[in-house]
């Protein structure tokens, strides 16, 4: 008569240990990239510098004051600013400056805008609480 083992097998204690570290791994967003992106995100730099940033393109210049992006899970995105067109005229608040949707690729954010469509698309990387955001020449990071 075989004796009973008080241990359940080798095979049973594998796959129970593969069951509970792919739970794991699907409950804190490890598998799961895009857990972590939605949160609102306050601007901290463009291109390396603080705020407040002038920013000159075709169209004229204008400060930068202050930018907050809003990433949901459903994969929307908005988007706030405050500026000024120079240091004597007062601050702008645009909050609802420019809105749309967000998908992740290869750890890649991409931006469209429904807000302004002709404008392309613009990407950013996302680690830990910072977002980088690339678009029309400019490097800025964001916050949570």
């Amino acid at each position: 008569m075989p004796r009973p083992t008080p241990f359940p097998s080798r095979t049973v204690f594998c796959a129970l240990a593969l069951m509970v570290a792919t739970v794991a791994c699907n409950s804190d967003g490890v598998t799961n990239p895009e857990a972590d992106i939605p949160g609102t995100y306050s601007l901290k730099t463009v291109n390396g510098s603080p705020l407040p940033y002038t920013v000159v393109d075709s169209e004229g210049s204008y400060i930068i004051v202050s930018d907050v992006m809003t990433l949901d899970k459903d994969k929307t995105w908005k988007e706030s600013i405050s500026y000024r067109l120079d240091q004597t005229t007062p601050i702008v608040a645009e909050p609802d400056w420019d809105r749309g949707t967000w998908t992740l690729a290869g750890g890649v954010l991409t931006f469209h805008s429904t807000a302004y469509s002709d404008e392309p698309a613009y990407t950013a990387t996302h680690s830990g609480n910072t977002l980088t955001v690339t678009a029309l020449g400019l490097v800025q990071v964001f916050q949570k």
